[in-house]
């Protein structure tokens, strides 16, 4: 069974979700989204896939 999301409730964090990668666009998107979870209060998740 899925769980209720719970985006609503007390001391929920949202979450910006910046994909680390070679582009020049990676340095502007964490930038963007680093400052985007701080004027919010929440978190940056920094994702980077290594291909085996």
């Amino acid at each position: 069974m899925v769980s209720k999301r719970l985006s609503r409730e007390a001391g929920h964090r949202r979450k910006f979700l910046a994909i680390i990668d070679d582009t020049p666009e990676c340095e502007r998107a964490v930038v963007y989204a680093s400052k985007r979870a701080q004027s919010t209060s929440g978190v940056l998740v920094l994702l980077y896939v290594i291909e085996p």
